[in-house]
């Protein structure tokens, strides 16, 4: 009886080996692309876009001109048309102008406002990624750590049965069977909260992806450790073209336009004006006019606001200046992390975990023969499944730092 027991112990050691059986299960790629799909925010940054260029060809237009029909000196003693001398009808067409290069400017601020809402929506759909697929890997660890604790109520059911056909046999003793009962009870409770961890991320998930909240969530594909190039300057020079500092790069080209803009103003607009005029009692008379604004007060209005824009010019400069820094300071962040855990994850997985089952192997053999007491061997399995469940921990961790690495860099590290 106890060599069928102890037989169908090492079967369940076998089973605490990492599995990697893959099951049509959910998948990453289809979350994220429903996210994006579903998701009316990436909706709402996708129409501003669509909305900003059809303002471009707006904004290097000229304002519409003005068509005026004017009556000029109608007696009020007797209204009607030709009673006086005086009395005549024009129409009138004038049309504002402006210096052509104050048009073209206006053209690229439009255009690189219309950039900097394309960079929002981008960096909303780079933000989604990395929530869906944090949330993704939470529900996998979540998974794995349930996972491992009925591998390891399996492995106590049938230590139990050994220790009582012991017990029967007068070579373990009732403390034994009173302690691997109450490392029972603690799995069980640890799956209650497991389960109730897991439904929340599967809350959270449906949240994501808009769809009904009790939508059923299939468990997730095997993880294995991704490898990635982590080769720094290569990541900085992306990271400098994320969407973050393409955005402050295009509202830094906006300041410098301004700045031309503001100096343009100090040369006038002209409006030109042509009228026709039609008189009862003599010939027909066209007029022909120009106005334009004089800039008289310019060291107070336009020399200020050219002032202003270059300060504003000089704040987006350091913006970019301290974005790049802090890019710089989170990619060494995040790669010393990523090193530090795969090095963790060898360790733990190379080294640590199969001494820790074979040492279980050998205990409980040892306590099969007498040699160690019970606990000894309790404390084997314990570390087993600690290890195990660090192993997890690590590889969604590891996860999550590549996650928020193609964040700061704003692509996908292939």
């Amino acid at each position: 009886m106890i060599k069928k027991n102890i037989l169908a112990l090492f079967f369940l050691l076998i089973l605490q080996l990492p599995s990697f059986a893959i099951q049509k299960n959910l998948d990453i790629n289809e979350l994220i692309k429903n996210a994006l799909e579903n998701n009316p925010e990436i909706k709402s940054l996708s129409l501003k876009y669509q909305v900003s260029l059809f303002k471009i060809p707006q904004e290097k237009s000229l304002d519409d001109a003005m068509i005026s029909l004017n009556s000029m000196n109608l007696p009020t003693n007797a209204i009607a048309f030709g009673s006086s001398m005086m009395t005549a009808l024009s129409l009138s067409i004038s049309q504002k102008t402006v210096y052509s290069e104050k048009l073209i400017l206006k053209e690229k601020i439009a255009i690189a406002m219309s950039e900097i809402e394309k960079q929002m929506f981008l960096e909303k759909v780079n933000s989604i990624k990395m929530n869906v697929k944090n949330v993704y890997y939470e529900f996998y660890y979540l998974n794995k750590i349930i996972e491992l604790q009925n591998r390891n109520k399996a492995l106590l059911k049938e230590l139990s049965k050994i220790i009582q056909t012991k017990y029967i046999t007068g070579t373990a003793t009732q403390q034994e069977i009173i302690k691997i009962n109450i490392e029972g009870s603690k799995i069980n409770k640890n799956l209650i909260e497991l389960n109730k961890k897991k439904d929340r991320a599967k809350l959270e998930i449906n949240k994501l992806i808009y769809k009904p909240i009790f939508s059923i969530i299939n468990d997730v594909k095997e993880i294995k450790l991704s490898k990635i190039d982590l080769d720094f300057e290569k990541l900085r020079k992306l990271a400098y073209k994320s969407t973050e500092i393409k955005k402050a790069e295009y509202e830094k080209n906006i300041a410098e336009y301004e700045i031309k803009k503001a100096e343009l103003e100090t040369i006038p607009d002209f409006d030109f004006m042509l009228a026709y005029t039609i008189a009862p009692d003599r010939s027909d008379l066209i007029s022909l006019g120009l106005s334009f604004n004089l800039p008289i007060w310019y060291k107070d209005k336009q020399l200020k606001m050219i002032e202003e824009k270059k300060y504003t010019y000089q704040a987006f400069l350091s913006n970019i200046k301290n974005l790049e820094n802090n890019k710089s300071f989170n990619l060494a962040t995040i790669i010393s992390k990523i090193n530090e855990n795969e090095e963790k994850y060898d360790y733990l997985v190379n080294g640590i975990l199969p001494q820790l089952q074979q040492a279980l192997k050998s205990s409980l053999v040892n306590y099969q023969t007498g040699k160690i007491e019970f606990m000894s061997l309790l404390d084997t399995q314990r570390e087993i499944i600690e290890s195990e469940m660090e192993i997890q921990m690590i590889l969604i961790e590891h996860e999550k730092n590549i996650a928020e690495l193609e964040f700061e860099i704003g692509s996908e590290i292939k």
